[in-house]
């Protein structure tokens, strides 16, 4: 099949523009395409001229073309620029203009789909260790046209599909708006648990595991890394990922057969990476075993349009899993240094229990060095509720086999728990992926208030859909020796934003896991797991409730704990302290609803 798109500046192994398809034209060319500036070589203004006509010769029809100053001594604009003393003539020695316009080139699609091969660099492939096969030599584009549910329709597929490779665990990275050292620093720290992973050299006595004691192991990790619209993406990020082999400038395109493109997928196994100072790891640099990398099959996704993160989810869970059908899927985000062996450990706890259908790891707060940022209050309180969470409740949660809250820094699921029901066609990415499907569309005045705020709490729908999935006995698992560390809002507005999202997220889930308690009883547990489960979700529905009467609880303790004092002190001023402290007490708290009221955190 051949279908056309728009030809445009093409890199190759030399990186030269090419000049297919130029010609003179008396035409003015088409603007730019409004969706990908790269296809298209931007022209400087002045450039364009209307030609002239020489009606002296045989033939009267060809038209002659001359220079801007011949032009501008017709009669007629001779008249016009006599009146404008503040115009210029230029002088008769002006250059022509050269007026390119760029064909659509036909090309033969692949089962109707547009997949382009483009060479490497000499300079990077001569330098690296694996030198020889396509997936080293040559970086593959896809072009899609569809939606990211149409893509197993589409007749589209990847590299590692074509290889008939068994994908053990795919990551997915999503990126928005971050910056490209931390972009750097989460691609980096996975880089090097994949080694630690799947390098022999590197493995020490608890990673003697079969499936990856095989030299080729590198074959069963997948690191997908989602961009959340186009024009949003730092262009830093874009020359890191060029660097390491997975993006080359020109060769994408905006539409196939006049379809506009959805999304433009680019794959290559990289040997090397890029740290957080932005410097270049790997074979390339220094030529010793520290820096050695194995081949990391990398899949850049990127979105034309800006959808918030949850569409990303949706990229990677509809379009790429089911091409690829991994055993484990893991999620993480920019910004988030994932620790060492942390790969490891998750994997792991699927691979002891076939019932563990979600894990999730520890989330620490980067303190800086010499723990300097511990001494700003709001950082230090950070990481007093971030230990907590991570000492008290995950691990009491992990008991039950359900918990609340997922982190979304570090959250791994098993593929074929989220995977819809034969019979239904309805699974747990159904409800996870509902603010995209209803929320966002033309009838989301009809969704309730309540229903609309539960859609949003993804983090907390999805391990409570996977828990009580129907004829299933599926639980959840806190792993300890898993972690991620991550930066914190160091400043008041930042962090009462943050703070402001997680408590309506986290009060909007428990209320969606109280009301659908009864789902609990339709799944495949045994008796006991779903008479444990019940008394978790009423525990959780009390924690609710008297987090809810928080600021009331606090003014009770004050005012007992105060009043108590006041009558044992020998001072005759602690019955008049203790109620002008209550009266300041009551005076701050309505002002501080006040001001709660129709403003933002950062005002």
């Amino acid at each position: 099949m051949v279908g056309e798109y728009p030809l445009g500046t093409s890199a190759g192994r030399n990186g030269r523009r090419s000049t297919e398809g130029r010609r003179l034209s008396s035409a003015r060319p088409p603007p730019l395409s409004p969706t990908l500036e790269a296809t298209s070589t931007p022209f400087a203004p002045g450039e364009f001229y209307p030609p002239l006509t020489n009606n002296i010769g045989p033939d009267r029809s060809m038209p002659q073309y001359f220079p801007l100053s011949q032009w501008l001594q017709a009669p007629w604009i001779r008249g016009i620029t006599s009146q404008l003393p503040n115009i210029s003539i230029p002088s008769m020695s002006m250059p022509m203009p050269v007026h390119y316009v760029f064909k659509p080139k036909k090309v033969q699609l692949t089962d109707g789909n547009l997949v382009l091969d483009t060479p490497v660099p000499t300079s990077y492939l001569t330098a690296v260790d694996y030198q020889t096969g396509n997936e080293f030599e040559k970086m593959r584009y896809m072009a899609v046209t569809c939606d990211a549910d149409m893509v197993p329709e589409g007749r589209y597929k990847l590299r590692a599909q074509n290889m008939k490779r068994s994908i053990e665990l795919a990551i997915c990275l999503t990126v928005n708006e971050e910056s490209p050292q931390a972009f750097c620093l989460t691609l980096h720290s996975l880089i090097k648990n994949i080694k630690k992973l799947c390098l022999p050299t590197s493995k020490s006595s608890f990673h003697k595991n079969p499936v990856w004691a095989e030299d080729d192991s590198w074959q069963k990790v997948v690191i997908c890394i989602v961009a959340d619209g186009r024009r949003n993406l730092n262009p830093t990020i874009l020359k890191v990922l060029a660097a390491m082999g997975c993006w080359q400038e020109g060769v994408a395109k905006n539409q196939v057969n006049g379809k506009a493109v959805q999304a433009h997928v680019f794959e290559y196994s990289t040997q090397v990476s890029v740290d957080s100072k932005l410097r270049l790891k790997g074979r390339t640099i220094k030529n010793s075993n520290k820096h050695r990398y194995p081949p990391i099959q990398i899949i850049f996704c990127l979105k034309e349009r800006h959808t918030k993160k949850l569409n990303s989810h949706r990229w990677f869970f509809n379009a790429i899993c089911p091409l690829l059908k991994p055993r484990i899927t893991l999620l993480t985000t920019v910004g988030a240094k994932i620790g060492s062996g942390s790969l490891f450990h998750l994997w792991s706890a699927f691979d002891r229990n076939p019932h563990t259908a979600g894990a999730c790891g520890e989330i620490r707060v980067a303190k800086g060095l010499f723990w300097w940022k511990v001494l700003n209050p709001l950082i230090a309180a950070q990481i007093f509720e971030y230990k907590i969470a991570s000492v008290l409740e995950k691990p009491f949660e992990s008991i039950f086999g359900y918990i609340s809250v997922m982190p979304g820094a570090l959250v791994a699921y098993r593929y074929e728990a989220l995977l819809p029901e034969p019979i239904s066609g309805k699974g747990p990415l159904t409800a996870y992926f509902e603010p995209d499907y209803l929320v966002f569309s033309d009838d989301h005045q009809e969704v309730g208030e309540v229903l609309q705020y539960s859609y949003f709490a993804e983090d907390q729908i999805l391990p409570f859909l996977v828990t009580t999935r129907r004829n299933a006995s599926y639980t959840m698992q806190y792993v300890r020796s898993a972690w991620a560390e991550t930066e914190v809002p160091a400043g008041i507005g930042s962090f009462l934003g943050m703070k402001r999202k997680w408590q309506n997220r986290r009060f909007f889930g428990l209320i969606y896991a109280v009301s659908n308690v009864r789902a609990i009883w339709r799944s495949g547990h045994n008796l006991l797991r779903k008479l444990w489960l019940t008394l978790e979700i009423i525990y959780l529905g009390c924690d609710t409730a008297f987090w809810f009467l928080a600021l009331g609880n606090y003014y009770l303790v004050f005012y007992y704990m105060a009043q108590t004092l006041a009558h044992t002190s020998r001072l005759t001023i602690g019955e008049t302290a203790f109620t002008i402290t209550r009266y300041v007490y009551m005076g701050l708290i309505v002002v501080v609803t006040m001001i709660s009221m129709g403003n933002r955190p950062r005002g």
